[in-house]
């Protein structure tokens, strides 16, 4: 091989990228992961093998197979295993595609960062979704809203959100979400593969995919390349990311994603009509998410008040978005949703219980708001997990704090206490935030050192960004989420089996009642419906299991329900194998 030419390396480099890929596949068709990630490693290792620059060679390859070594005498979390192998294929597929035109290094190299942390994040959701570890909220709800949106039920007077229940949908019931009605095109897909899966990718899309914008304002702010990077990957493997990623899908997940887009046209685009035009589509699609992303785009608009051309399109965004929050909140969701489960709205913990009482409180209260936000201790817990990701620079981000204001009193002055705590996608939002205060911290700081200083302060900036990241999740209160592969309600292969035999008699016109981790796999459909007596009068098909997860219901619901239609004259036992069954409606009771 002529080391003088780049071709047959970029050829080599290829090779070793396509057999990353059937890795990645050997590891859907049942590969053990351990012996998928240690050829992973060396296969990794080997691509770093071929990188142009010598000082990049050596040390990528003695890690990669050190690291696969060590894994025959101890075994290594996967995280690190992980981290490594991304490290070493990132730099081995640089070498698949041209240098990039000068000034557009920043986006190339972050989107090759996106791309690998979306297949690895790709693969661990689609592997929960298909070991039925996906639940009926969080993943069956947003399957049939995509449905609803893609059959023009989404905004009927008469539609029904069967998931929650009897409650009026109109692009939304606990959360309002009209900004979802994209999601309609991947039911279409998802109907004519009969596949569950791919709002999963779509997620992973869009939520890794931020971080290409998020790039190109570093590269504006004068940030190296370096440091950008290691923005980005703070981003991608953030606890809030990991947390969000791996478990189903979520309102939220395009927020990063608009943020940065909408301050990547405010810090590079004069206010001409084209762009405030982009700029004021983008904020409708944010407030469009989620009930409260309606104060996200407020305190968005907040921040144009303070760029010049900007300023009277913020002034007219944080008097609108505040005023469709408090119309949303105290008016149309109460009218969605059924009487007892108006309770579903996250309100603040303390007087009011609606959006004036918060305020109200808010300002006469200021001191109790504070102490609020930070007790019990699991709330002063979680900011200092989530903000040590960034090496807590983002903290002293008035930009930051700004937009982060109103998550903050989402999550920690609400009286669920699911929010307090890292676990689910509730710290997605705060991980885009704190991104931007990192990133906007260390501009400001790198416009005041001289030229001379400069290059050790961005290397120190960004292994204080990457070490913290890594230290963050490593040393979390709850295992970060890519430790590992499989967890221990994954449904075994013989589960697996099973339940895939009883949903292949469900038909896809018929009105369902399937538990928790059934009801994701049949959501693309009118009705779908948890395991609820007040629901059996109009199902055709019952698919419960008395050994699988009755969530949000008693653990004995379950049984007592198979009990009860075995002898139910309605239903006929169309499957029963070890503790699954299926009913079906007899044809004479309907």
């Amino acid at each position: 091989m002529d080391v003088a030419d780049p071709r047959p390396r970029r050829l080599v480099a290829g090779a070793i990228g396509g057999g990353l890929g059937a890795v990645g596949l050997a590891t859907h068709l049942g590969a053990p992961p351990d012996a998928v990630v240690d050829v992973a490693c060396v296969l990794g290792a080997l691509a770093g093998v071929f990188v142009r620059r010598r000082w990049a060679r050596a040390p990528i390859a003695i890690v990669g197979v050190g690291v696969f070594l060590l894994r025959l005498v101890w075994v290594l979390p996967v995280l690190m295993v992980g981290v490594v192998t991304a490290a070493a294929l990132a730099l081995g597929l640089a070498r698949l595609v041209p240098a990039p035109p000068p000034g557009r290094q920043h986006v190339v190299v972050a989107g090759g960062a996106a791309v690998v942390a979306g297949l690895v994040y790709t693969a661990f959701s689609v592997h929960r979704h298909l070991r039925f570890g996906s639940g009926s909220w969080d993943y069956g709800c947003y399957l049939h809203n995509a449905w609803l949106f893609a059959h023009g039920q989404a905004f009927s007077t008469h539609a029904v959100s069967s998931v929650l229940g009897d409650a009026a949908f109109w692009g939304g019931t606990n959360h309002f979400m009209p900004s979802l009605v994209f999601t309609a095109p991947l039911a279409w897909v998802m109907e004519a593969t009969s596949s569950t899966s791919l709002l999963l990718v779509a997620q992973v899309a869009v939520v890794c995919g931020a971080v290409v914008p998020l790039a190109a304002v570093a590269r504006r702010r004068g940030l190296p390349l370096l440091t950008t990077t290691a923005v980005a990957l703070a981003f991608l493997f953030h606890t809030g990311v990991q947390a969000a990623l791996l478990f189903d899908v979520h309102e939220v997940a395009p927020v990063p994603c608009l943020i940065f887009v909408i301050l990547w046209i405010v810090e590079t685009k004069q206010a001409s009509a084209r762009a405030v035009g982009a700029v004021v589509v983008l904020l409708l699609l944010l407030g469009g998410t989620k009930e409260s992303a309606l104060l996200y785009a407020a305190a968005l608009s907040a921040l144009l008040m303070l760029r010049p051309g900007w300023r009277l399109l913020g002034v007219v965004g944080v008097v609108f978005f505040a005023a469709a929050f408090v119309v949303v909140v105290g008016v149309v969701q109460p009218a969605l949703l059924e009487p007892e489960s108006k309770g579903m709205i996250h309100l603040a913990r303390f007087g009011g219980g609606d959006a004036g009482g918060l305020l109200q409180n808010v300002l006469l209260h200021p001191g109790r708001t504070l102490v609020s936000l930070i007790s019990p201790d699991v709330k002063l817990m979680s900011i200092g997990t989530a903000g040590a990701g960034f090496g807590f620079l983002a903290l002293a981000s008035g930009e930051a704090l700004v937009l982060a204001l109103p998550n903050l009193a989402e999550r920690f002055l609400a009286d669920k206490r699911e929010m307090w705590g890292l676990g689910f996608h509730y710290g997605l939002v705060g991980a885009a935030f704190l991104s931007w205060g990192a990133l906007d911290i260390v501009s400001r700081l790198r416009a005041r050192l001289s030229a001379a200083v400069l290059p050790r302060f961005d290397v120190f900036a960004s292994v204080l960004l990457l070490g913290s990241t890594l230290a963050s999740s490593a040393f979390s209160p709850t295992p970060p989420d890519l430790a590992t592969f499989d967890k221990p309600y994954y449904a075994s292969a013989d589960d697996i089996a099973r339940y895939q035999r009883a949903l292949a008699l469900v038909a896809d016109d018929t009105a369902v009642i399937a538990q928790n981790h059934f009801l994701p796999h049949l959501a693309l459909r009118e009705h779908i419906w948890l395991p609820e007596r007040r629901f059996l009068a109009r199902a055709d098909v019952v698919v419960l299991d008395t050994a699988a997860s009755p969530w949000p219901h008693d653990p004995h619901s379950v049984q007592r329900l198979v009990a009860d239609l075995e002898h139910d004259p309605r239903f006929d036992v169309a499957f029963h194998e070890a503790t699954t069954w299926v009913f079906v409606r007899r044809r004479s009771s309907t």
